[in-house]
């Protein structure tokens, strides 16, 4: 039985590590979402084709656990951790993105599929809305 835990622990483990190394290199974003659910029970979604508007973020994950974001104008550092699937974020910029969704650290849920991967936060925090859930979509470059 023991054996049979051991061989577990350490698929999950190697697991968490292959999605971490997944990570690593250049993503650029393309599109943002905001899942809606309304006071009301009714959904909605306020999709952004942020590239196809001619938007250019990139996010680099660096092996050292290093984080570069650029936009058209500006390059900030941070640094980053894949703990299963939630990527928590740290660095002055980061803090102040979680304190905006008063969240005590911005840690996103990540989807990873083939050469994208989907980042979603809570922000129902600042909206009237009984649910608002972000996602950025990112493409490998």
């Amino acid at each position: 039985m023991k054996t049979k835990k051991s061989i577990f622990l350490l698929v999950f483990l190697f697991s968490l590590e292959s999605q971490a190394q997944n990570l690593v290199g250049k993503w650029q974003l393309q599109s943002t979402n905001y899942a809606i659910t309304l006071q009301s029970g009714k959904t909605k979604n306020s999709f952004n084709n942020f590239k196809e508007k001619g938007g250019n973020i990139t996010w680099e994950f660096q092996s050292n656990g290093k984080l570069i974001t650029k936009d058209e104008a500006n390059a900030v550092i941070g640094t980053w951790i894949l703990k299963g699937n939630q990527l928590i974020v740290n660095g002055d910029w980061a803090k102040q993105i979680a304190e905006t969704f008063e969240l005590p650290e911005l840690v996103y849920e990540v989807e990873f599929a083939g050469n994208t991967i989907k980042l979603s936060v809570d922000a129902t925090k600042i909206g009237p809305y009984k649910k608002n859930i972000l996602t950025y979509t990112y493409l490998k470059l």
